[in-house]
């Protein structure tokens, strides 16, 4: 198997994303999401002050005398995690970003990107979306070949003829699923738009969930082309500044009511624009689930 995607997404990748968070022990992206523990397990994490309660066969005795206070040794466990992406296949994707660049291609990056990295520590991915005809899902699994197949099938199954939306992925998950879940809803503004507020609280009441949202392009560049239309825009649409004020206003209107439904959701989401964000916007979408501000 030729791994076009994964190969493109490591470029994108300049290092291995490793995010502390206010939770001392707790890291999303470096040692398998990493919960504490009071007792032993296989992992040491640190040292800690004694509190009453401790185990007192966790005591650092020689750490102790060097610091003369009670030390106890800290342990984690790893836990393996269900990932399950949620392409967005309607044929908006097509589209253009703020940046020029296909919104189906960014997508790809941006969702395999956050695939890749999850895949680093063992976690299962999983893929459910919907193709012109039916629903396709692929099972839990592990391995960069894998993400590879995932991501060029959704590639295959972003059409001019697909009308769908993510809505009938998200509706076949809360039917089939009540394993805890991290979902990452990989959309633009129109599609994550169209999702219901009930059904991301359906959601969230066994999952946590994250959106990757490709940035619309506005009135900008030299070629302007509808997807829905299927042809090129009068170039006067490019050039009538009052028209790209009211469009710009109203994608920036639209970009602030999401923004404040997710916050007021308790969901994460990052708007990405072109390829070089992709480091950055992962990074930052994963800090903002682990609880940094």
């Amino acid at each position: 198997m030729r791994m076009s995607y994964i190969t493109e997404i490591q470029k994108c990748m300049p290092g291995y994303i490793a995010l502390k968070t206010n939770r001392t022990t707790s890291r999303l992206l470096d040692g398998s999401y990493m919960s504490v523990l009071k007792g032993r397990s296989m992992n040491f994490d640190e040292l800690r002050d004694y509190v009453p309660g401790d185990d007192i066969k966790d005591m650092d005795w020689k750490a102790s005398a060097r610091s003369r206070k009670l030390l106890v040794r800290q342990y984690v466990a790893e836990k393996k995690h269900n990932v399950m992406f949620v392409f967005d296949t309607n044929r908006r994707m097509l589209g253009q970003t703020q940046g020029l660049e296909e919104k189906c291609h960014l997508a790809l990056l941006s969702g395999g990107g956050a695939a890749y990295l999850v895949n680093r520590n063992g976690d299962y991915v999983s893929a459910v979306f919907a193709s012109p005809k039916t629903l396709q899902y692929f099972p839990f699994k592990t391995g960069l070949g894998n993400i590879e197949t995932i991501l060029s099938h959704v590639r295959r199954a972003t059409t001019l003829d697909n009308t769908t939306t993510v809505n009938t992925a998200l509706d076949y998950i809360l039917r089939n699923f009540r394993r805890k879940m991290l979902i990452v809803i990989v959309t633009d503004l129109q599609g994550a738009m169209e999702i219901k507020d009930e059904t991301m609280k359906r959601l969230l009441v066994s999952n946590d969930l994250f959106f990757l949202l490709t940035q619309d392009v506005g009135l900008d560049g030299k070629k302007l082309y509808s997807v829905s239309r299927q042809t090129y825009l009068p170039a006067y649409f490019a050039r009538d500044k009052k028209l790209k004020k009211r469009v710009n206003q109203k994608k920036e209107k639209l970009e602030g009511e999401l923004t404040r439904r997710l916050n007021r959701l308790g969901v994460p989401g990052v708007f990405v624009n072109e390829n070089e964000q992709i480091y950055e916007k992962l990074t930052e979408l994963f800090r903002r689930k682990c609880g940094e501000r």
